[in-house]
């Protein structure tokens, strides 16, 4: 093959192919900073994990598994709510009027769930302050330093392939060998 020269080179419909796609390779790398700075960035989310609901009496209970009502803030979804009631209701030491409205449930026929929901149900009404406190606990994913540790080595990394792309086809076109940085700016 004929060593060529670049600016002969630039003639040729395939090398000017090669360099816009040079120029779009560049472009995916410049674009994919940001990218990776969005997608690692830090951010904040309610842990149900981690967060626990509180009885009146002053027992806490996980909330793990539970899912949270996103329209009212400090509250639980609607079945998970009623569990949460339901066992702050059978923590609380009842008044003689709970316990003879229980005792007359069970002597009409009603199950320990009715029983227990509807007790809730009185005692929340009697009461309205009678209820489980609810706190979310944050937590954080990802980290900045995690995402610019990732942002330069997309950046070195992106910046090496092209760079070996380029010489490598100067290589195969004119015959130029590579040369360190280096060695060729002394």
């Amino acid at each position: 093959m004929k060593i060529q020269n670049p600016k002969d080179l630039e003639e040729k419909v395939w090398y000017r192919i090669a360099k816009v796609l040079y120029g779009i390779g560049w472009l995916f790398v410049i674009l994919s900073v940001p990218l990776t700075i969005y997608v690692l960035q830090p951010n904040t989310y309610i842990d149900m994990d981690k967060s626990y609901f509180t009885c009146p009496d002053g027992s806490a209970f996980e909330t793990k598994g539970m899912t949270r009502d996103y329209q009212k803030e400090g509250i639980l979804s609607h079945g998970d709510d009623q569990r949460a009631r339901a066992t702050c209701a059978n923590r609380q030491a009842y008044s003689e009027d709970v316990k003879n409205r229980q005792d007359r449930a069970r002597q009409e026929g009603y199950d320990e769930n009715t029983i227990t929901q509807l007790t809730n149900e009185y005692i929340t009404k009697a009461d309205p302050s009678n209820v489980y406190t609810l706190t979310l606990v944050k937590s954080t994913n990802g980290s900045w330093d995690n995402a610019f540790m990732w942002v330069i080595g997309v950046g070195i990394v992106g910046y090496g392939a092209l760079e070996l792309i380029k010489k490598t086809v100067m290589y195969i076109t004119t015959g130029k060998k590579f040369q360190p940085y280096l060695i060729k700016n002394r």
